[in-house]
C-alpha cells in the first residue's frame, strides 16, 4: 500500500500536466471567471486586509485579484519566502506602485518589506495543484502554506482552481490545512 506522500506526488504530477495542458488563452479567460466570481463573495466584500499569492507559471492568475483590492481600498499582501531551508514564509504588503524582484523561485514578491502576522489577516487565497470539495488541498508538498495558514486565527482561506484542478479526493494528513471556499470558473464551493 502506497504512503500519503506516495499518493500525493502520483496525484501532483497528474495535476500538474493537467493544468499545463490548458492553453494560455484559455487559462486567461478561466482566470477572469474566478476572479468575477470571487469579486460577489461576502468573504471578499468584507475583508480588508488580504493576502494573494502571485500566480506563477500555469496557476490561475491573481494580477486582477490584486488590481480589484487595491481599488477597492483592501490592503493587500502577498507571500514572501523568508527561509526556503525550513519552508516558511512571511506576509508582505503591497501597494499599487510597489517596486517588485524575484524571489528564489521565480516569483514576484515586493522589494520593500512591510511584514503583517498571519493572525490579522481576514482572508487569505491559496493557490494549489489540486483541491478535493470536501476543502483539501494539494500544493508543492513542501508546505510552505501549510505551515503559514496555521498561524491565521480568524481567516477565510479561498483556493482558487481551474475545473480541470478538481477531484474527489485528496489524501490529507495532520499538517494539512483546509481551504473553507474553492472557487472555479464553474462554482463558488464552500466547504
Amino acid at each position: 500500500m502506497k504512503s500519503i506522500s506516495e499518493l500525493k506526488q502520483k496525484l501532483r504530477n497528474e495535476f500538474i500536466e493537467k493544468r499545463k495542458s490548458i492553453p494560455a488563452k484559455k487559462r486567461k479567460q478561466k482566470s477572469k471567471l474566478i476572479a468575477e466570481k470571487l469579486f460577489s463573495l461576502p468573504e471578499f466584500l468584507n475583508a480588508k486586509k488580504i493576502m494573494v499569492y502571485h500566480s506563477f507559471k500555469e496557476e490561475v492568475e491573481t494580477d486582477l485579484i490584486i488590481q480589484k483590492a487595491h481599488e477597492t481600498g483592501k490592503e493587500v499582501f502577498v507571500p514572501d519566502i523568508h527561509d526556503a531551508e525550513n519552508c516558511l514564509m512571511n506576509c508582505v504588503k503591497i501597494e499599487k506602485e510597489t517596486e517588485l524582484e524575484m524571489d528564489c523561485f521565480g516569483i514576484c514578491k515586493p522589494k520593500k518589506q512591510e511584514l503583517i502576522h498571519p493572525k490579522e489577516l481576514d482572508l487569505v487565497i491559496v493557490p494549489g495543484i489540486a483541491f478535493d470539495l470536501n476543502g483539501n488541498r494539494l500544493g508543492w508538498g513542501k508546505g510552505y502554506f501549510d505551515r503559514f495558514l496555521k498561524k491565521c486565527k480568524k481567516c477565510i482561506f479561498i483556493g482558487l482552481a481551474f475545473e480541470e484542478q478538481i477531484t474527489e479526493k485528496i489524501p490529507a494528513d495532520e499538517m494539512d490545512v483546509k481551504i473553507n471556499i474553492i472557487i472555479t470558473e464553474k462554482q463558488a464551493k464552500y466547504t
